[in-house]
């Protein structure tokens, strides 16, 4: 089993090899470990590109090992980054966790749960796949549901009220309208993880009604204990100057589709324990199996409504299809906003087919990737047959709006084979 050494500052890594000090093109200087190694070309081509990008850090681990870090634009190591969209991830994991303790089923009808849908024509026939694969039809309703950008809002626009959203965003999300038939269409919004949220907490309470030794009430205090504990991860309230964090509505439940923020460390475990199918190194160093790879593993299949997606989780194999978590969603409004978010669409179709080709292996097949992607180009990246791990973190800046996962993630690739091989 290969060695995990998230642990180790990356100065104490003699073999490591750590970026040289090199200018930053935005008018502030990089902050490497180590100015005494340079670092291979490819991460340091990966590096410039992130940063005129509006890039703040890049983090790449190899076989558990982390290879280079540079911190840009006054950000530092310990410093928490908002994943914005990027943490929709952990809901899959989180129903990857629930499917294992028999509290759900991939395919289950909401409705079993959520009762007041029972007699809805459309929402009766959405499934927990539905919810998490983002088909379920429903109007993503970001006017209620989607808060403040906060950290990561673009210079020079005004922050958003947050006067008109649900003070319960679980509830509120089951009373949303429909957009199509569930299963149709991949629709991207906040509606499907609130929903999902409210259901898993319903799920919760249901077996701790019937097992008083089940130890959780609450989504978030089952996912600390079957998920975030095992791997070593923890936040704090939003607010704090330290520590990570996950933000919450005014009922406390957690942002499930955009609220935490973790250390480019943090985040990059999250991704080592994607990368060992399930499996986390504990504090003696042994691995412990918290989620059956074969339940796991579902987040990873193309879902039916968008080849590209499958539970919670991008994958842009294929053309290495840049995320949608930057575009507005497609319900309502007037018909300019409808004809505008369409025309944003499209521009993303053009720039997802101009991002090919695939990176392929050595017998020609595309090599898997796994991406969770936020607003500001978050990206958490794991191949696993190079056994990489990248995290990115970035400013919601105007050059961010043509940031290329392949531009970016090509030669950090080309590194990691050549030292694989």
């Amino acid at each position: 089993m290969p060695t995990n050494a998230l642990h180790v500052p990356l100065a104490l890594l003699a073999t490591s090899l750590i970026l040289a000090a090199a200018p930053a093109s935005r008018g502030t200087q990089p902050t490497p470990s180590s100015p005494a190694i340079a670092a291979p070309s490819g991460y340091l081509r990966a590096a410039d590109y992130s940063t005129a990008m509006g890039g703040r850090a890049v983090l790449v681990l190899l076989d558990g090992v982390p290879i280079f870090d540079r911190y840009d634009d006054g950000w530092k190591e310990q410093r928490p980054h908002p994943l914005a969209s990027g943490t929709k991830s952990f809901a899959g994991v989180v129903a990857a966790a629930a499917v294992e303790d028999g509290l759900l089923t991939w395919d289950e009808l909401a409705s079993d749960t959520i009762t007041q849908w029972k007699d809805h024509p459309l929402k009766s026939r959405i499934t927990v796949r539905h919810l998490l694969n983002l088909s379920s039809g429903l109007d993503p309703a970001e006017e209620i549901l989607q808060g403040s950008l906060g950290m990561l809002r673009r210079p020079g626009t005004r922050e958003r009220s947050n006067e008109q959203l649900a003070a319960n965003r679980f509830e509120a999300s089951l009373d949303v309208g429909m957009n199509h038939p569930p299963g149709s269409r991949f629709e991207y919004g906040p509606s499907h993880f609130y929903a999902f949220g409210a259901l898993l907490e319903r799920k919760i309470k249901a077996r701790r009604e019937k097992d008083a030794t089940f130890p959780d009430d609450s989504y978030e205090s089952y996912m600390r204990r079957r998920v975030l504990d095992p791997i070593g991860l923890s936040f704090a309230a939003r607010g704090r100057t330290e520590g990570s964090f996950w933000g919450r509505d005014r009922a406390g439940n957690l942002n499930l589709p955009g609220g935490a923020g973790f250390t480019a460390t943090q985040w990059a475990r999250f991704g080592e324990f994607i990368r060992h199918q399930g499996a986390a190194e504990q504090p003696d160093g042994t691995m412990k199996q918290v989620i059956a790879w074969e339940i796991l593993r579902e987040c990873f299949k193309p879902s039916e409504a968008k080849a590209s997606y499958g539970l919670t989780w991008w994958l842009p194999t294929n053309s290495l299809e840049e995320d949608d978590s930057s575009q507005p969603a497609a319900g309502g409004g007037t018909l300019q906003e409808r004809l505008t978010r369409r025309a944003r669409e499209r521009a993303l179709e053009r720039e997802a087919a101009a991002d090919a080709p695939a990176f392929l292996d050595d017998m020609g097949s595309p090599i898997d990737i796994y991406m969770a992607a936020g607003l500001g180009k978050q990206r958490l990246y794991v191949v696993p047959s190079l056994k990489l791990t990248v995290v990115r973190f970035g400013a919601n800046v105007a050059e961010s709006s043509r940031f290329s996962n392949a531009a970016f993630l090509g030669p950090i690739i080309e590194e990691a084979r050549a030292a694989t091989r």
